[in-house]
C-alpha cells in the first residue's frame, strides 16, 4: 500500500511538473501578443486568448463596415451627380 501511495505521489508530481511546463510554454509563445499574469490558470489563459480573438473580429468587422460606408457615400454622390446631369440635360 505504501509503495502504491509513493508511486501515485511520484506520478502526481511528474504530472504537475509537466502541466506547469506546458503553461510556461504557452505563456512564452504568447508573451509578445497578450499579457499573461503568472497567477492565471490554464482556463483563464484560454479565456484571454478567446477575448483577443473576439476583439480582433470586432475590429475587422468595423473596418469592413467602414469600407462599406465609404463606398455607399461614393455611390450616393455619383448617383446625385448623375441625377443633376440628367436634370440639366432635360
Amino acid at each position: 500500500m505504501q509503495n502504491q501511495c509513493a508511486q501515485l505521489d511520484t506520478a502526481n508530481r511528474a504530472w504537475q511538473s509537466f502541466y506547469g511546463e506546458q503553461i510556461d510554454l504557452v505563456k512564452n509563445k504568447l508573451k509578445d501578443y497578450i499579457h499573461i499574469d503568472d497567477k492565471l490558470t490554464f482556463d483563464q489563459i484560454i479565456q484571454l486568448i478567446v477575448g483577443q480573438f473576439q476583439q480582433q473580429n470586432r475590429l475587422n468587422e468595423n473596418i469592413q463596415l467602414g469600407k462599406i460606408f465609404r463606398k455607399t457615400i461614393l455611390l450616393e454622390r455619383e448617383y446625385s451627380r448623375i441625377l443633376l446631369l440628367k436634370g440639366l440635360n432635360c
